[in-house]
């Protein structure tokens, strides 16, 4: 079976025999491991030349034995006539032949940046309403199929899976709502959940905007997997999730379906709180981490409770057949305080 064949078949109701094998965070083996990965400058990441694109991932997907590859979203056709890298002793930078900008452009360290994010709300206080809100936020977003095919922003993906990645599946991407919020800094996020939950619901209703937008723009780029990334709402209340996360994580996965993907919804943390509702989001698969200091995850415990295939972190995929009995999830694990 090729990769792609692989995933298929961890979707479908009969299972496969042969399990996949993937890294979600492509990006970060590749940033980190370049000089094994392949012979390219490390600039060729950020080329606008068709051809250094084609060169450096044939070389990485060819020495990265897994079963998928993120769909990249490339230059229009207009910026890769306009656009040209400049090496020189003096560094390497983005010309812009017509205009003569010049942006200068730096190699990325290994672990990426210690930089930690600052809490711009908290320092400037509290939001206290949608007009504060707006001041926080980015702005909505909506996706124009053609034009984007138009402008030749999908070549690049289309380049890359007919050629080195002709036999794997193609993913994509997308941040849950709730967690997008953590950019307004997390201790204003928390208080806000707690204190203030409307605006959070007002924020995530903008995140699912603007994510509802990639999933579309994963669709034209011929995508095959959204992997949605979900990350400290294990420190929320049940009821919080079920007010603030919920919801906006359905409109998502209906998104995906009607654009004829699949969804794999990665929970981090201590799922057994929130497992009904994890379940209830009707995403295909359910992506859990490795068992931490205060709860333990056996992926094939938890395949036992759900119909959708199950992958764990470090941890083999299993499956139950949508036909078994739904159980209840097992409840002798220890759970922090919601």
């Amino acid at each position: 079976m090729t990769g792609e064949e692989r995933i298929e078949a961890a979707f479908s109701p009969e299972g496969t025999s042969e399990i996949a094998a993937v890294l979600p965070y492509e990006g970060i083996h590749y940033r980190d491991h370049w000089p094994l990965l392949t012979s390219c400058p490390w600039w060729y990441a950020s080329s606008p030349s068709m051809s250094h694109q084609l060169q450096w991932r044939s070389d990485v997907i060819a020495r990265t034995p897994q079963d998928w590859f993120i769909a990249p979203q490339g230059f229009s056709q207009k910026e890769r006539e306009e656009l040209t890298i400049e090496s020189s002793s003096g560094g390497v930078f983005l010309l812009n032949r017509q205009t003569g900008e010049r942006t200068q452009l730096h190699e990325p360290g290994v672990s990426g940046s210690t930089t930690l994010a600052s809490d711009a709300s908290r320092q400037a206080g509290l939001p206290r309403n949608i007009e504060d809100m707006e001041k926080l936020l980015p702005r909505a977003a909506t996706f124009d199929r053609t034009a984007f095919i138009d402008e030749g922003r999908a070549d690049l993906a289309g380049e890359v899976k007919a050629g080195p990645g002709r036999t794997l599946c193609a993913l994509h991407h997308v941040n849950s709502p709730l967690w997008c919020c953590s950019s307004l800094g997390f201790e204003t996020m928390m208080t806000l959940v707690a204190e203030r939950p409307d605006l959070i619901e007002y924020a995530c209703g903008r995140y699912t905007q603007i994510a509802v937008a990639a999933v579309q723009r994963a669709a034209a780029l011929g995508v095959q997997v959204i992997w949605i990334e979900e990350c400290f709402t294990d420190m929320v209340s049940p009821a919080a999730y079920a007010r603030l996360a919920l919801p906006d994580l359905r409109i998502i996965i209906d998104e995906i379906r009607a654009n004829g993907m699949k969804s794999i919804h990665y929970y981090c943390g201590n799922p057994w709180p929130k497992w009904d509702m994890l379940l209830d989001t009707k995403a295909d698969a359910l992506a859990l981490e490795e068992g931490k200091k205060n709860f333990r995850i056996d992926i094939a415990e938890g395949a036992r409770t759900n119909s959708r295939p199950l992958h764990g972190a470090g941890q083999p995929r299993c499956r139950r057949h949508p036909s078994e009995r739904r159980r209840a999830a097992p409840a002798r694990r220890s759970e922090p305080a919601a």
